[in-house]
């Protein structure tokens, strides 16, 4: 395992969240416990790249590569740099990490500002993912910052926030944004490593479209929104694994957080949604293919935000705080040996039955 999280880190490859594929096929290094493993099938699959492709399709615009970069880019931002991330975590930290228990929770908390990823996973980033920063989270709150997330990103995307701007001095400057919204975007570089950095360091560092990479990473935001580990919503539809599917306007009832997930369950239903293979009238595919003309046609943020907050972000009048989910909670087993350990094929029944939580 150690072999494989040292290709990982040197890679700043993705890793969670409607899956994306990261390393390619080849067969890699077996996982040592179930939660490790969890983390290791998430390298398999390209469903974020499939749902981008097929929101573009339904739309009739070109898909461009660094759109498909900006998808990638919220489960590992470009900004995870080599140096402080081997200065701040080593080899055993980061499978530390994947024990999710008290100790590498108490790790995380002096580290997860030097370390992007990790806060975009477990910490107060996972707003990136549709999922909230803690258990009880209010679903309000949860929802607040996907939306200014997604307007900040949406901003850059149009151009109207320059690659040379300060993000963190974006709290005292001029904008369309409005001053709550500039002062949390802010808030999230206020660490002393990165108060020089520029949106273009945020988002790019290297070669490509700026403007297409955010909204890549827009995208990637709303797609995760309908994936059943990351939200419950009210569910009309269900799978064969008794994974939960959405239509674009179900509305949410509650965000999970990834903190106390059994990371092999929350893999089962981050997979492949069902109307990804098999287009349906009003899925998610719909409100994607709707964002994408908005963008393509240069549509200003005050007409997207109310497709964002009256469909994709709809909350229901009963919708309750954060939590990992019932049906996604870390099993007893999740430190066993694969060999050992038995690994989620589908949902447990007595779940089912008992309601989608």
């Amino acid at each position: 395992m150690r072999c494989f999280f040292a290709m990982l880190m040197l890679a700043a490859m993705p890793v969670s969240a409607f899956k994306l594929q990261a390393l390619g096929s080849a067969p890699q290094e077996q996982a040592t416990d179930r939660q490790a493993h969890g983390f290791h099938s998430l390298f398999t699959s390209d469903v974020h790249e499939r749902i981008t492709r097929q929101a573009y399709e339904k739309a009739g615009v070109r898909l461009s590569q660094d759109v498909i970069a900006g998808v990638r880019w919220n489960d590992a931002p470009p900004v995870l740099r080599l140096g402080p991330l081997a200065g701040a975590c080593d080899l055993g930290c980061w499978a530390s990490m994947l024990r999710v228990d008290s100790i590498a929770l108490e790790v995380l908390s002096k580290r997860e500002q030097s370390i992007p990823t990790l806060r975009s996973h477990f910490g107060d980033m996972q707003f990136l993912h549709a999922m909230a920063a803690r258990a009880g989270e209010k679903p309000a709150d949860t929802r607040e910052k996907s939306l200014r997330w997604l307007e900040f990103a949406y901003r850059v995307a149009r151009g109207e926030i320059g690659p040379e701007v300060n993000v963190f001095s974006l709290k005292d400057a001029g904008s369309a944004m409005d001053a709550p919204t500039r002062e949390w975007v802010s808030s999230l570089f206020r660490a002393p490593e990165k108060r020089l950095w520029r949106v273009q360091d945020v988002f790019l560092p290297g070669a490509g479209s700026l403007r297409l990479v955010a909204f890549g990473s827009f995208l990637h935001l709303v797609e995760d929104s309908y994936s059943a580990s990351h939200v419950r919503r009210r569910a009309l539809r269900f799978q064969p694994n008794g994974c939960a599917t959405y239509d674009a306007g179900d509305e949410i009832l509650e965000f999970r957080t990834y903190v106390g997930q059994d990371t092999e369950k929350h893999a089962l239903c981050d997979d492949a949604p069902d109307w990804l293979a098999s287009a349906r009238e009003g899925s998610p595919a719909d409100a994607l293919a709707e964002l994408v003309r908005a963008y393509a046609g240069d549509l200003d943020w005050s007409e997207v935000k109310p497709m964002l907050e009256e469909k994709v972000f709809r909350l229901a009048p009963d919708a309750a705080p954060a939590r990992p989910g019932e049906c996604f909670e870390a099993r007893l087993d999740a430190t066993l040996a694969p060999e050992s350990a038995v690994h989620p094929v589908a949902i447990e029944a007595k779940c089912r039955e008992g309601g989608w939580r």
